[in-house]
């Protein structure tokens, strides 16, 4: 997977801080979004460690099978 570099928009920021697959950026400041990047750019090894970080969090906690799953747990605490 690639890091990502995000607002704090909806469900972005969550997504990023729970799994460490990325870095999250003010909105509206385009320097801070600026420094992220350059701070991936600058440490590809660290890309590399975000990005599998986010793969690894999305495959097991945003993946159809995992939200079913999740779903299916949600109705059965309901009965």
């Amino acid at each position: 997977g690639c890091p990502a570099v995000v607002t704090p928009g909806v469900g972005a920021r969550t997504v990023i801080e729970a799994s460490g697959g990325g870095l999250v950026a003010a909105t509206a400041d385009a320097e801070g979004l600026r420094a992220s990047l350059r701070t991936l750019l600058a440490s590809p090894e660290l890309a590399v460690q975000m990005g599998e970080r986010g793969a690894v969090y999305v495959a097991a906690q945003l993946s159809w099978d995992s939200i079913a799953a999740q779903m299916v747990e949600v109705y059965r605490r309901a009965r």
